[in-house]
């Protein structure tokens, strides 16, 4: 029985500590999602909407959109920082990124920066699957969104971008509706994990009084049930024993 006990209480700390580190935790909020592109122009006076869903995965600062007008520079203007740091733009703009012999998207990245972009899409027109790429920098100012698309979105913004019929390309880029644990503040993600516990030694308690308590859960003797049944067997067998003196004696 202190075996059992122990084994009971050892996988109970196992679980409680697996919560812990689950919910207590900080993780990477640097991390990529799957994200809907939507994308808004004009032809002619007229304003087009389109959903691009399921093709493009994202890095947000935590979960915020993504929203600017598209801009596309020439390659060696992408590549080149500005000797002069030019006035902000009055809108949110967006910087679309090829792939090129001369820089890196990283290097793409400072002039974008440069000029006041409010973030980056990373052309990977390619690349077969789409694949994600994380500018590695150690320069802490180049902390602002940049994202990865698929080849069917490149294609997609860059016939937009390239169309001299198309005014005013803009671009709205947002996560899908998930919890992110490590947006949470570490107050609340304490009082889930208080909350894990509570229902989980509640279930435990309900699990072992209903449950397969054969295999298990620990059963409880009372004491009072163990005295008795040694002094019943010690009857029985002082008994036993009379009887067979009897028997004896008789013969």
């Amino acid at each position: 029985m202190g075996g059992d006990a122990l084994t009971m209480a050892t996988i109970a700390l196992a679980v409680m500590l697996a919560l812990m580190g689950c919910f207590v935790t900080e993780t990477s909020a640097a991390s990529f999602v799957l994200g809907d592109t939507s994308v808004t122009y004009r032809v002619d006076g007229r304003v087009f909407h389109e959903k691009l869903t399921d093709t493009l995965y994202a890095k947000f600062s935590p979960s915020n959109p993504i929203v600017g007008e598209v801009v596309v520079f020439a390659p060696e203007k992408s590549c080149k920082l500005p000797t002069t740091p030019p006035p902000p733009p009055s809108r949110p703009k967006l910087m679309l990124a090829d792939r090129t012999s001369n820089c890196s998207f990283t290097q793409q990245a400072y002039v974008a920066r440069a000029y006041g972009m409010a973030g980056m899409i990373i052309s990977d027109v390619h690349s077969q699957r789409g694949s994600v790429i994380l500018m590695t920098t150690e320069d802490k100012a180049l902390s602002f969104p940049s994202v990865s698309c698929t080849p069917d979105v490149s294609a997609r913004l860059n016939l937009l971008s390239n169309d001299v019929n198309i005014r005013s390309l803009n671009v709205t880029i947002e996560p899908y509706e998930t919890i992110d644990f490590a947006a949470l503040t570490f107050y609340t993600r304490t009082a889930i994990f208080i909350v894990l516990c509570i229902v989980f030694v509640f279930m435990s308690s309900v699990y072992c009084q209903h449950g397969l308590r054969r295999l298990f859960c620990q059963r409880r003797i009372d004491r009072r049930v163990v005295v008795e049944q040694g002094r019943f067997n010690d009857r029985a067998t002082q008994a036993l024993q009379h009887m067979e003196t009897r028997t004896y004696h008789r013969r």
